[in-house]
């Protein structure tokens, strides 16, 4: 409690070493405590408090290094979060920070978001340097402003870590969100827990947009995503749907309508020439929609990005004594140099 008062306790009788821990303090172990039942045994345990420091820090676009403008910080550190906006110069401060191990995420609409799990943090630390690639990418770890509206009674779209609902067996509302990203987050319908009726999509279309993003400088340019959803109960066979559609700001088109429930994340990509004419002013927009009679709806959206799939062609460079095999490669390839070379990129063709 805030007053420092605390009580637990142990289904069986038995030697224990105790942890004690609070957020600002170092952590103290109390050993060999004996517990035994019908017994309340009384631990008083002093911690020593830590001194707080500043972390300071700049977030620079990778290659340019020009200062990513109000790019969003967060520290995760076991017992405490922080967060931070840099200014136009890139520049973030971190007050009060404690020393521990922390996860530190940045990222910016615009750019691909960073994050490096384990990072020992002490008032030793010199100030941080945050390198993002540019490009338009969002696992919501952080809050970009994507927009919700909505007609539905409930289970309106919200960021957030996913509570997993199941209906007979199959997975309802997702568990987790999609893998390979930084942290946990995803946008979902209805995040309320429960049983799978209780924050579902009821009674009319909840709707998600993504800010705008201007995709004409990529060659070939696509939206690629994960999506899902889950549609089942009710009366009668489900009827409802998730619609992907794509506007350039003049024209909006669908790009997907998904009636097919999955109790999984689906990955989609589409090239948006073959759709709109690409602009400086692009959103995606995510409605699911239940329809009347009700049935079960969940869907969620995660790991949007804006990918160039074309490239451009480079002359051969020949003498240069340097290869590569094999090549194309899904895998593991040997890279050869000649002695005395410095520095060797090896890119896809992303």
């Amino acid at each position: 409690t805030f007053d420092g008062l605390y009580a637990t306790g142990h289904y069986q009788a038995g030697t224990y070493d105790v942890l004690v821990q609070a957020p600002g303090y170092f952590p103290t172990t109390a050993a060999g405590i004996v517990l035994q039942n019908g017994q309340v045994t009384v631990l008083d345990v002093e911690l020593d408090p830590m001194v707080p420091f500043v972390l300071e820090g700049v977030v620079l676009e990778s290659g340019t290094l020009a200062p990513v403008p109000n790019a969003q910080v967060m520290a995760e550190g076991t017992m405490l979060t922080y967060t931070a906006t840099a200014d136009a110069n890139g520049a973030f401060t971190l007050p009060a920070v404690f020393a521990d191990s922390y996860t530190i995420t940045a990222g910016q609409w615009g750019w691909r978001t960073t994050c490096a799990t384990g990072q020992v943090i002490d008032d030793n630390t010199p100030p941080l340097q945050l390198l993002l690639d540019s490009g338009y990418y969002d696992d919501f770890v952080l809050d970009f402003g994507w927009s919700e509206a909505t007609t539905s009674s409930s289970g309106d779209w919200e960021r957030a870590l996913p509570v997993g609902t199941d209906y007979q067996g199959d997975a309802c509302n997702p568990e987790a969100d999609a893998t390979s990203d930084c942290g946990a987050h995803a946008y979902v319908t209805g995040n309320g827990g429960g049983g799978a009726g209780d924050d579902d999509v009821d009674d009319g279309a909840t709707v998600l947009s993504s800010p705008v993003f201007d995709p004409t400088g990529l060659i070939l340019p696509a939206v690629r995503y994960e999506r899902w959803f889950f549609n089942d109960g009710g009366q009668g066979g489900p009827n409802d749907q998730l619609v992907v559609s794509l506007t350039n700001g003049t024209d909006t088109v669908v790009l997907e309508t998904v009636t097919t429930s999955a109790s999984a994340w689906v990955a989609s990509q589409f090239v948006i020439d073959d759709y709109l004419i690409p602009s400086t002013s692009m959103r995606l927009i995510v409605s699911a929609a239940d329809n009347q009679p009700g049935h079960l709806v969940e869907g969620g959206l995660d790991l949007f990005e804006v990918v160039a799939t074309g490239f451009a062609s480079v002359p051969e460079r020949n003498g240069s004594g340097i290869a590569l095999w094999p090549n194309p490669t899904h895998g593991t390839f040997t890279v050869s140099i000649p002695e005395g070379a410095a520095l060797v990129e090896v890119v896809d063709l992303q």
